[in-house]
């Protein structure tokens, strides 16, 4: 079974054609706690349609899904004769953009498989196309949705089989069609009738074709888990889809569920482009996306703005953020006077601290020291007047002394 971070909170559309593809998907789905609204198209190919309409209409009567069909016959039939599978498509998908919009949806789950992923690159390659990458994406926005292919990983077989063993209930006469009079000579020539070794060779083939970008993202993922911060620069470099995917991983480290709908990657998209330095956007609960110079962090109060301060000398600084007293130099804090000038500042993703004899980001320090989320993105750091990060101070230290010399108004119990 495949593992999405699906919200059972929210809607989502499920494209379903009552074929096996479809079908294991939308029991994964269900199995998942997550009740989609399952979108079926009647083209009218065959009277084979009728009785899987009905079959499916059972189907999600007796698992309380919703269901909406879509009748091709009442539609305009202008360009279906010339070019079906094109009229074909822009039917079905203006279908689901309609629902989509209808049910506020968090996302459109298509069930596109291993066989579709391999057609799709060799076509790219026959028709000479040097995509940004190459085949069907797990995550993709299309016309104002999320689009979410979670059964990439798996053969039309393994899907049948699945169906088999969990009794789903489906139809092959779809499939049987569409290869037969929609599938393009590629897929009957070709990738109807490769084993498994074969099928292998031609994902190896794929994925070294799209090892540039995939070694990309893999970094962007570990700094992401590290700081729990994406630079604005790395993200803004990405394809729609890669940047949707990687915005869509990113919010899952919130405390909370929260989804981002396609239009809430447009207007984060325009946020990081946006001269502004200090911005923030809602996801939903109570958290925010939030603009810091040039990366972003995941917040739950919009007023976590970053923040910078300059102390010339020793002395007092006071700040809507903490009081400071370093009258006395900070001397023991390993603060020395050719220090100064001073930057107080919220760390960034670049800062690194000398810890436990080794460099290490500021911001896994912080999540060594047990700094709750409330206060991770307000901690301040002490760079010297050359940028090198000095002092960090430790909300765990001992000393009295500590709360005289610097209180941080922003802690607070979660």
């Amino acid at each position: 079974m495949f593992k999405l971070n699906l919200d059972p909170h929210s809607n989502y559309i499920l494209a379903s054609t009552f074929g096996p593809d479809s079908m294991a998907l939308l029991d994964m789905t269900i199995k998942q706690g997550v009740s989609p609204v399952v979108c079926f198209v009647n083209y009218h190919f065959q009277d084979s349609m009728e009785g899987e309409e009905d079959a499916l209409k059972q189907y999600c009567a007796e698992h309380n899904l919703r269901l909406e069909t879509l009748d091709t016959d009442k539609l305009p039939q202008e360009g279906k004769a010339e070019n079906f599978v094109e009229w074909a498509r822009n039917a079905r998908y203006a279908f689901f953009e309609e629902m989509y919009q209808k049910y506020d949806a968090a996302g459109l789950l298509v069930a596109h498989t291993m066989e579709d992923l391999i057609e799709v690159y060799l076509t790219q390659k026959h028709l000479g196309k040097r995509p940004r990458k190459y085949g069907y994406q797990p995550i993709s926005t299309h016309e104002g949705m999320v689009v979410l292919r979670p059964l990439l990983d798996f053969t039309r077989h393994e899907l049948l089989n699945y169906d088999k063993e969990n009794n789903v209930p489906f139809s092959t006469h779809m499939d049987v069609y569409e290869d037969q009079h929609v599938r393009d000579d590629i897929h009957r020539s070709i990738v109807a009738h490769l084993n498994a070794i074969e099928r292998e060779q031609i994902l190896d083939e794929i994925r070294t074709e799209n090892d540039e970008k995939i070694r990309f993202i893999s970094g962007l993922d570990k700094v992401m888990d590290t700081t729990r911060s994406l630079s604005i620069r790395s993200i803004i470099a990405l394809s729609p889809e890669e940047f949707a995917r990687t915005l869509i991983r990113f919010v899952g480290n919130a405390d909370v569920h929260v989804h981002l709908k396609s239009s809430s990657l447009n207007d984060i998209r325009k946020m990081c482009l946006d001269p502004q330095p200090n911005l923030s956007y809602p996801i939903g609960q109570g958290w925010f996306i939030i603009k810091e110079y040039d990366v972003l962090i995941l917040g739950s109060n919009p007023e976590e703005l970053p923040y910078s301060y300059i102390l010339e000398k020793p002395g007092v600084l006071d700040t809507p953020q903490f009081h400071l007293d370093f009258s006395n130099g900070g001397k023991d804090r390993g603060i020395k006077p050719e220090d100064y000038p001073l930057t107080i500042r919220t760390a960034l993703p670049q800062d690194m601290v000398t810890y436990g004899g080794y460099l290490v980001p500021v911001r896994r320090f912080y999540i060594d020291l047990n700094l709750p989320h409330s206060v991770l993105s307000q901690w301040p750091v002490f760079c010297n007047k050359d940028g090198k990060v000095v002092y960090v101070p430790d909300p765990n230290y001992s000393d009295d002394n500590f709360e005289s010399i610097l209180e941080l108004r922003f802690v607070h119990n979660d």
